[in-house]
């Protein structure tokens, strides 16, 4: 099954029937949900927390303001956002199902492998708590930088953003090979990649020697 229009179709019937079933998931227990949520939204920007707070202390870090740290901070905080809302369920941790001798299931159904990958970790819900987190700390240092909102910042923004949602879920993606030769000891590897990058991703690397 190749990339066709009549697959390409079936995206959003598929999004939002992710979108149904994790709403039903969430109204089963709303009070432990917004637990959860509310855990998230402290605990993921807290990861550069450090960052900022060093930041703020020496005004700055290398080149990079204060507020440039926290719009960093707010941009990590969204892919991660991204990669909670859209790629749960183990989707972006690979390296889980090939360990665990389930991604074999993925290629049994009628469907093509990327229509799969791309819609069954739809949980805009559920998973949305970074997300909301991020956009809201990249607004606020976005006030503080006195950025432009034009249509050609908007649209280079969106194409970093996206760019770097690859970068990540590709990277993940290309150690879950290593599942494939050793199921038991590479099952996690996903997850540690995960953590690397996301340890790096607060923090400005460039101009600082």
């Amino acid at each position: 099954m190749g990339l066709g229009l009549s697959h390409l179709s079936r995206v959003p019937a598929r999004l939002a029937l992710g979108f149904r079933m994790d709403l039903a998931f969430v109204l089963r227990s709303p009070a432990l949900t917004i637990y959860y949520l509310a855990i998230d939204a402290l605990l993921i920007p807290a990861v550069g927390g450090a960052t900022f707070l060093l930041a703020e202390r020496l005004a700055g870090i290398g080149p990079w303001s204060d507020w440039q740290v926290l719009f960093l901070l707010g941009y990590a905080t969204t892919v991660e956002g991204i990669l909670s809302a859209a790629f749960t369920y183990n989707v972006s941790h690979i390296s889980r199902r090939i360990g665990r001798g389930q991604f074999d299931h993925l290629l049994v159904q009628p469907q093509p492998l990327w229509l799969t990958l791309a819609t069954e970790g739809f949980a805009p819900i559920s998973g949305g708590a970074a997300l909301v987190t991020g956009i809201a700390i990249m607004s606020w240092a976005w006030t503080g930088l006195g950025l432009p909102l034009t249509l050609a910042w908007t649209g280079a923004f969106a194409v970093n953003l996206l760019s770097s949602v690859c970068v990540v879920l590709a990277t993940m993606f290309l150690w879950s090979v290593v599942a494939f030769w050793a199921p038991v000891a590479g099952e996690e590897i996903s997850m540690n990649v995960h953590d690397a990058l996301g340890s790096l991703g607060t923090f400005p690397l460039d101009g600082i020697g």
